[in-house]
């Protein structure tokens, strides 16, 4: 294992993402400037503490390397020594992918330990020993032992310590209110994107640990589940495949990289496929030039009962790339990290993503998922509470009236003729004769959605 972990060859043109186990402060900092530093050196402990800077500002990805290696004027090879000398000590734990949404090097950044388990550690208070000397040792110890005037206890010493009971005498009839913290109005939890997804049914069918070693997961896999749309069986092969055979916990990274291959593996179309695609690219050209010709030609209702149907029943990937599989073109990485922080934040359903996904699409003619708009939206959304598809188009109703309202008089300009997109399936089937009378006029505004 360290053999393979040391033939990972560092590329600085990879990503990395930080983050940390608890919260540095600056008494952490404090010990690792003064019990770890004389082994670790200075270039180690301004790379630790430059990540820890960089986490506590909310910079928890980096597009590439170039940025601490410029900051802290450092080579590949001299990074590498030192983020190798904090991982040996405990101070640093680095996960490497190659593939998938999270691509390139994870760094866990862990606080020093305190002054009472450094000392109690033999190899680490060795280590300190031997490049400090006995004297600066034992002044080290002193520093951060006991303060103050130490008295021996004896026999004669009484602890007249306050009891609680007896300062607050009242708490033995008071109780707290009954019932639990409950979510704030508009908060979606997993559970609820999760559908009749049974957790505890999935953790029966994991195999190779013990429930209370992924304990500290279950959210992490329930943002999987929401995102993939995988069944109990599903999620527990992924899970059992990628379990620490040492310690019998979950490798997150080896997970991730896991769903983002099978999603890519399922998604990719076959031969026969393609041709098929190909064949049919004509044709559904033309049907769309027909379409937009008439435009009066189709009935909106159908078609929205399809996209509420789609938006309801699959995952945000799967409607995505079900999008992306129509319009020829595939899910970025980019995207897939996109819906899976969306997920992750738990401001709204699956089904409100997925017609986020669509408007941005196909309303917006966005090429591809923009990180920016997503959560400019997302956030507008979750303020008014969206908790349905239904809603959600409403809400868009509401936004595309409101800015016609606000529109000035145009003057006559000349645009050239934009190509047009083909929509996906479920929004151009089931078409219908225009509805005619009151109906037909209720339902104008309506089209400019494409739904």
């Amino acid at each position: 294992m360290t053999d393979e972990k040391a033939t990972i060859a560092f590329d600085l043109a990879d990503p990395g993402y930080l983050g940390t186990t608890t919260a540095i402060t600056a008494a952490d900092l404090d010990r690792v400037f003064t019990l770890y530093l004389p082994f670790l050196g200075p270039t180690a402990y301004s790379l630790y503490q430059f990540m820890a800077s960089e986490v506590a500002a909310g910079a928890d990805e980096w597009a590439d390397h170039n940025l601490v290696l410029d900051t802290l004027t450092l080579s590949g090879h001299r990074f590498e020594r030192a983020r190798r000398a904090l991982e040996a000590v405990g101070l640093l734990r680095t996960s490497y992918q190659a593939h998938g949404a999270s691509r390139g090097y994870t760094y866990l950044l862990r606080p020093a330990l305190n002054a009472h388990d450094f000392f109690a550690e033999p190899l680490l208070a060795s280590l300190l020993y031997t490049y400090v000397g006995d004297a600066r040792f034992q002044q080290l110890q002193t520093r951060f032992g006991p303060q103050g005037r130490q008295i021996a206890a004896s026999a004669s010493q009484q602890d007249i310590s306050a009891k609680f009971i007896q300062v607050y005498q009242r708490a033995n009839s008071l109780s707290a209110p009954a019932g639990q913290l409950t979510e704030p109005t508009g908060t979606v939890t997993l559970a609820d994107s999760a559908g009749d997804f049974d957790y505890q049914a999935m953790m029966a069918l994991v195999h190779g640990t013990k429930a209370e070693k992924l304990a500290a997961d279950q959210h992490f896999i329930m943002v999987q589940q929401v995102l993939y749309g995988l069944n109990e069986q599903e999620m527990a092969t992924a899970i059992t495949a990628n379990i620490n055979l040492d310690d019998q916990k979950l490798n997150r990274p080896a997970l991730l990289a896991y769903l983002s291959q099978r999603f890519d593996q399922q998604r990719q179309p076959t031969l026969d496929q393609r041709a098929q695609a190909q064949a049919r690219t004509a044709d559904s050209e033309q049907a769309a030039v027909d379409q937009a010709a008439d435009s009066t030609a189709a009935a909106l209702r159908p078609e929205q009962a399809a996209l509420y149907e789609a938006a309801n029943g699959l995952a945000p990937l799967d409607f995505l790339a079900d999008i992306k599989a129509q319009q020829h073109t595939f899910v970025t990485d980019t995207e897939k990290r996109i819906l899976t922080s969306l997920v992750d934040r738990q401001v709204l359903p699956s089904p409100v993503i997925n017609i986020l996904t669509f408007h941005l699409l196909y309303n917006m003619n966005q090429d591809n998922l923009s990180k920016a708009l997503v959560e400019s939206i997302a956030a507008s959304w979750a303020k008014a509470h969206v908790q349905t598809a239904q809603a959600a188009v409403a809400e868009i109703m509401q936004h595309q009236q409101k800015a016609k309202g606000q529109q000035r008089p145009q003057q006559r300009r000349s645009y050239k003729q934009r190509p047009l997109r083909q929509e996906p399936q479920f929004a151009a089937e089931n078409q219908q004769q225009p509805a005619d009378g009151q109906e037909e006029a209720a339902l104008a505004d309506l089209r400019q959605l494409k739904f």
